[in-house]
């Protein structure tokens, strides 16, 4: 499980860095990002009680033809903690609330990471945990995600629950990636 949340970390950390960054170019040279508009979005939550907001922010979306079968929202603090959501659906992803345990072929993650301490972080739990995720909009013409999120997560050390509430993201610059 350690190895998955330092893979999980440092891929989180990999499309902050490459998605957020204000000298990417497009094909076209007009600096609005290698796949449209890749402005940084935002993220908050209250973390047992305590605020979070992300000093930077970024989302993706997985297609398979026409469909979008997964959206990724990822964001992370100033002191290296990070958030991040995700919703996949062999049905396809819209607007509308997707919650765990999972119902039917949709998948819903949550979890928080932590680049200070590498073994830590929190996940879901399959018989504890509850979540929700809310996506509000899902707009591919304007490339923007936004919502909200609430779940109960567990810490990976000592099993102890984290709340995490009053979750919301708006990103600009989603990014759309097909196989």
């Amino acid at each position: 499980m350690r190895t998955f949340i330092q893979i999980c970390t440092i891929l989180l950390f990999g499309l902050l860095m490459t998605a957020c960054s204000e000298d990417s170019t497009s094909s076209n040279g007009d600096g609005s990002g290698l796949l449209g508009n890749s402005q940084p979005g935002s993220m908050s939550a209250s973390i047992n009680g305590s605020g979070w907001t992300s000093a930077s922010a970024a989302a993706d979306t997985g297609r398979v033809g026409n469909t979008n079968v997964a959206v990724v929202i990822a964001g992370v603090s100033i002191n290296l903690q990070g958030i991040t959501l995700s919703v996949a659906s062999a049905g396809g992803i819209s607007e509308g609330s997707y919650s765990f345990p999972p119902v039917g072929s949709t998948i819903v993650s949550l979890g928080l990471s932590d680049g200070n301490n590498p073994t830590g972080g929190a996940i879901l739990d399959l018989n504890r945990s509850t979540a929700t995720i809310n996506i509000s909009s899902l707009d591919f013409t304007n490339n923007t995600v936004s919502g909200t999120f609430s779940c109960d997560l567990y810490n990976i050390q000592d099993s102890t629950l984290v709340e995490v509430r009053n979750g919301s993201f708006n990103q600009e610059g989603l990014l759309t990636t097909s196989p």
